[in-house]
């Protein structure tokens, strides 16, 4: 695999990491409901959509604010959501699809209707905390008409912790770091240093040193979900631009 001009690039789109909550979170959580909801209304105070019907909806949705842009954040599971589109956009069910296994969708949103995935608009940018569920593609008209279809998944895997247990035989300090590939949605095949997508079950092998999982998976792979929305509009734009210009010098 070649080196990937991309390495040194900037990404906004890359959000802190949110450590997973222990077994006693639930119990410490419900002693302090009524100031946690003070502290979830809070994190908006500044939040650029001024409507408060949909920051009502954040925080049902259990959404709280990370002072970024639009950009919020599930303390449950480590979502990450932003470019929401007010009065169009559902926090309530955009959180329920893409984070199915979430504690708090489980307990508090899974009374709400689901819409069939082939009707559902999920407009917001979706970022992948720690630790993170599957996600769905948004692109220009943020319209989920090219969403993977849940039978080429594995959820076994759906978690970045889960993939980076996958790899306990990885010991090539020449290689990528285990947690570039789990955040890049692979997990590890036990065969060579071959890597698998989740999401778009392809594979990779063959890895450089100085190649970057999460380039390398929306070069090969542009139409994973998973990859391109992770990689962020400006950056797969760049991505396929590159590798259509690298296939067309090939073939002169």
């Amino acid at each position: 695999m070649s080196d990937n001009q991309f390495n040194n690039m900037d990404d906004d789109n890359v959000p802190t990491s949110v450590e997973a909550a222990d077994e006693t979170s639930d119990v410490i959580a419900l002693s302090q409901h009524a100031s946690s909801e003070q502290v979830q209304r809070r994190t908006f105070s500044h939040w650029p959509h001024s409507s408060s019907q949909f920051i009502a909806q954040m925080n049902e949705a259990g959404f709280y604010g990370c002072n970024i842009g639009d950009r919020v954040i599930c303390l449950s599971c480590g979502l990450v959501c932003q470019q929401w589109i007010p009065y169009i956009d559902d926090p309530c069910e955009v959180h329920r699809i893409l984070s199915p296994n979430c504690r708090y969708v489980q307990s508090k949103l899974m009374c709400h209707r689901s819409a069939p995935l082939n009707n559902t608009n999920l407009s917001p940018t979706v970022n992948v905390a720690v630790p993170p569920t599957s996600i769905l593609p948004s692109m220009d008209s943020l319209h989920c008409d090219e969403i993977v279809p849940k039978s080429s998944r594995s959820d076994k895997y759906a978690e970045v912790f889960e993939r980076a247990k996958s790899f306990p035989n990885w010991h090539n300090e020449k290689l990528p770091p285990v947690d570039d590939f789990a955040r890049a949605g692979f997990f590890y095949t036990g065969m060579k240093n071959t890597v698998t997508c989740f999401y778009c079950n392809g594979s990779l092998r063959n890895w450089g040193p100085n190649d970057n999982p999460m380039i390398e998976h929306a070069r090969w792979f542009p139409h994973c979900a998973y990859a391109r929305q992770l990689c962020g509009d400006d950056l797969y734009r760049k991505i396929q631009e590159s590798q259509r210009s690298r296939q067309g010098f090939l073939r002169t």
